[in-house]
This record gives C-alpha cells, sequence and structure tokens, in this order.
C-alpha cells in the first residue's frame, strides 16, 4: 500500500512540475506575462491543500485503504 501511495504522488508532482520546460509554449498559448504565469505554480500547489487535509482526516479515522478505494471511484 505505501508504494501505491508513493507513486500517485510522485506522478501528480511529476506532473505539476514537469510544466518547466513547456514554460513559453503555455505562456503564448494563454497569453501569459511571466507574473500571470508565476502565479499558476502557486495557485495548484495551494488548490492541493483543501483537497488534501480531509483525506488526512479520514485515512487517520478509517483506514488508507478505504480513502484511496473511495477516492479512486
Amino acid at each position: 500500500m505505501p508504494v501505491l501511495a508513493f507513486a500517485v504522488a510522485f506522478l501528480v508532482h511529476l506532473l505539476l512540475f514537469s510544466l518547466a520546460p513547456m514554460v513559453a509554449i503555455v505562456m503564448d498559448s494563454m497569453h501569459l506575462n511571466h507574473t500571470e504565469f508565476g502565479l499558476v505554480v502557486p495557485v495548484a500547489m495551494v488548490s492541493l491543500v483543501p483537497c488534501r487535509l480531509p483525506w488526512g482526516v479520514l485515512a487517520d479515522r478509517w483506514s488508507c485503504r478505504c480513502c484511496l478505494d473511495t477516492s479512486s471511484m
């Protein structure tokens, strides 16, 4: 089970941080300047916090397996 949790976390962060090589392409397609693009990554990271806190509470109360099964539906 810890291997699955690590794999999911690794893939989420890999996708989030693999944005750096595509900065110019994303900025051009979304018509963003450097300041606006600089807000994309922090907003994505901050938006993960409200999603992770309830799942952490549920995992403490129930089991990690139950939470993973529920979140994968």
